[in-house]
């Protein structure tokens, strides 16, 4: 799949040379320090970071255009988060009514906030769990959209569908603790070049009397890995599986009376079985309530964006066995996820944000300082403070509670 990214790139490369394209370079360079506030086993002790991320997009005129994107990544602290990746490689022919993207692109389904039950395609890399909505992973696939009329129709073809990438044993974000092992093994690209299986999936959107709706299917393997009994003879004792499942799902948002609401859902059925971790292939509903509003009139008429959202997992038969704790998709079963924005002063902003996850989650929460003192640059220092009780799954993780400083400069 690298190898088929590298000649999407040289393809896109090549293509706009003969036809006179409009060539453009940018992207951004981001250095990142992370402070822990405690030791945790053999788990590093802070961060110095550096990505770097050239971008070149080239328009062929009114027919197309494409897009490569290459990320540098350097961890001082836990090389095996360091990488060059091609982040995007696309090719988008515009044929009237119909769009074609070929190559690796994101695909990003669902209306939802902090967590999307139709988001089948959106795989992330948690190395580092509290940075994953940060590091979106992109699909190798083919994706059509057809615009007929007040109706949108999108399908995705992903030959080999990337899941995510858990986190190295022996690094700090390793669920059953830190310890001796070495930091280089990602399990999650271990498992997706040992195997894996296409994915499908069609969605259709429209506006009906005030609400922005959509459906979706969706055929293919399951993008969060979970962890379960590697076996006796194993390295470890923990190691990923990956199954396969249908799902259907909807989604829905409108504005009432100033105030924002959205639901979204996807029912999954299991085609193969969880390989010994409990309860993966039971089928299930994902559900998703929420509701935005904007406070305005406060001293110096600056705006408060709240945001609160209800998430649930309900199963759809009797479980044979409970969700472990340690199964990564059920991690917010039942949860309330919030957020507070307070735009302090024309370029800075202060957010708060928590989850609190019932049934084995624990709670985390992110309090945020941004400013962006003049374009291009983005500076954000945040406290990250995931806690619970031992037995839960942010539990786990108190001795990462941390402070975490980034600077970015878009070119």
């Amino acid at each position: 799949m690298i190898r088929g990214a590298l000649l999407g790139a040289f393809v896109a490369l090549v293509c706009t040379a003969p036809v006179g394209a409009q060539v453009d370079l940018g992207g951004w360079v981001e250095y990142q320090a992370i402070a822990y506030g405690l030791p945790r086993g053999a788990g590093s002790v802070g961060r110095n970071q550096l990505r770097v991320q050239p971008e070149l997009t080239g328009v062929f005129g009114s027919w197309g255009r494409g897009f490569v994107a290459v990320e540098l990544r350097a961890d001082a602290s836990a090389p095996s988060r360091d990488r060059i990746w091609i982040d995007e490689a696309y090719l988008e022919v515009f044929l009237g009514s119909v769009d074609v993207r070929a190559g690796r692109q994101f695909v990003s389904w669902g209306r939802a906030d902090a967590l999307n039950p139709t988001d089948y395609f959106g795989a992330q890399d948690y190395s580092d769990v509290l940075d994953a909505d940060q590091e979106a992973l992109a699909q190798d696939a083919i994706s059509l959209t057809w615009y007929l009329g007040d109706v949108l129709v999108e399908a995705v073809w992903a030959p080999l569908l990337r899941p995510s990438f858990l986190p190295a044993p022996g690094s700090r974000w390793w669920p059953s603790g830190p310890g001796a092992a070495p930091e280089g093994i990602d399990l999650g690209e271990a498992r997706f070049l040992s195997g894996g299986k296409g994915a499908l999936g069609v969605r259709s959107s429209a506006t009906f009397r005030g609400w922005d709706t959509s459906l979706s299917l969706y055929r293919g393997p399951w993008s969060l890995p979970a962890l379960g009994p590697a076996g006796p003879s194993a390295a470890f004792p923990l190691a990923p599986d990956v199954p396969g499942l249908w799902a259907v799902g909807a989604d829905a948002a409108t504005v009432i009376g100033g105030v924002g609401v959205h639901g979204e859902a996807a029912a999954y059925t299991f085609r193969t079985a969880g390989q010994g971790v409990p309860g993966l292939d039971q089928p299930f509903l994902r559900y998703v309530l929420g509701g935005d509003y904007v406070v305005r009139g406060l001293p110096g008429d600056r705006p408060l964006s709240l945001l609160a959202e209800w998430a649930q997992d309900v199963p759809l038969r009797a479980l044979s066995s409970p969700w472990s704790t340690l199964d990564l998709n059920h991690v917010f079963r039942r949860s309330l996820l919030a957020r507070a924005d307070l735009q302090v002063t024309d370029d800075a902003r202060a957010r708060v944000e928590g989850a609190r996850a019932f049934g084995g989650g624990g709670w985390v929460a992110v309090l945020e300082l941004e400013s962006r003192p003049r374009d291009g640059l983005e500076i954000r220092i945040s406290a990250d403070l995931p806690g619970g009780g031992g037995d839960t799954f942010f539990g786990m993780f108190r001795a990462n509670r941390r402070v975490h400083a980034r600077v970015r400069l878009t070119f």
